[in-house]
């Protein structure tokens, strides 16, 4: 959330001084940083309701939902977080650099941390998506 502010005052800032290259990499951190991570946020938060709603709405012993906690995998979905904003804040500071022969070296690791973050956070998801097994049939 803080990444999205920081995007969203660096492009007030830099459209009231005119200052592109700061504008580039504003609209990078609020995108990528900010709203993206929110919605991977969101989701950690909604698919694992979604499934415990749907495989375990139609049973007659159904009882209160765990929680999103003891769903998902907290080490797994925290490096996964981890991973994609350390590659965001390298892709952040490439962008401000500019030119140069390590840009093309940040730039790929920027996107190597944030593909791999968000491959470890679907990985993530999709352990919960294995919690209880088969949906029962709908008529019991």
């Amino acid at each position: 959330m803080a990444l999205c502010i920081v995007g969203e005052l660096g492009i007030a800032m830099s459209t009231l001084v005119s200052l592109h290259s700061l504008l580039f990499v504003s609209i990078y951190v609020f995108g990528f940083g900010g709203l993206v991570a929110l919605m991977y946020a969101y989701m950690q938060k909604i698919v694992p309701f979604l499934w415990f709603e749907y495989r375990f709405s139609k049973r007659p012993e159904r009882k209160t939902a765990p929680l999103i906690d003891d769903m998902v995998p907290r080490r797994t979905a925290l490096t996964s977080m981890l991973f994609y904003f350390g590659g965001t804040i390298v892709g952040a500071i490439a962008l401000t650099v500019g030119k140069g022969s390590m840009v093309s070296l940040a730039s790929w690791v920027s996107d190597l941390a944030m593909t791999g973050g968000s491959m470890l956070l679907f990985l993530s998801l999709r352990h919960v998506l294995t919690i209880g097994g088969k949906r029962p049939d709908d008529q019991l």
